[in-house]
């Protein structure tokens, strides 16, 4: 399954390494679940990180999550670009997702949630996207394996 993941889930697995998302990032084994991001959510994700270890939030294994997140993950550099986000940054993930045709972006971002229709579905042009709380992400997954 091809997956966007965006920086908060990522800084979040950062932080509490035995949390859920931490165990998403466990998942990506580049078969079964990949990851896709774009040279922009890198260098923002790289602030961030910078900014939550010189206020000492980064658990002690921040270093091993980002390891699993890096391997399981592709870089793309997306060609379309979608202005549907009340938060300008957060198109990038629109990008990502559209450019890697991915079926989901995992998210905790309201701007990005708040796209979705009732389905939890939003349609980009001929691909559609589930926008995904990571809970509601595991428990979708847990129920395809029942």
């Amino acid at each position: 399954m091809k997956l966007v993941m965006d920086t908060n889930v990522v800084l979040a697995a950062m932080i509490k390494p035995k949390g859920l998302a931490a165990l998403l990032i466990e998942l990506l084994d580049k078969e079964h679940f990949i990851n896709y991001t774009s040279p922009e959510a890198l260098e923002e994700l790289q602030v961030k990180m910078a900014i939550l270890e010189e206020e000492r939030k980064l658990s002690e294994n921040w270093l091993q999550v980002l390891a699993n997140f890096l391997y399981g993950t592709e870089i793309v550099k997306p060609k379309e670009h979608f202005n549907l986000c009340r938060d300008e940054d957060d198109n990038k993930w629109l990008d990502i997702a559209y450019e890697a045709k991915v079926q989901v972006i995992l998210t905790w971002d309201d701007d990005l949630l708040d796209l979705r229709n009732d389905k939890k579905v939003l349609q980009l042009k001929n691909h559609q996207i589930k926008i995904l709380r990571p809970i509601e992400f595991l428990k979708e997954e847990l129920r395809k394996r029942c």
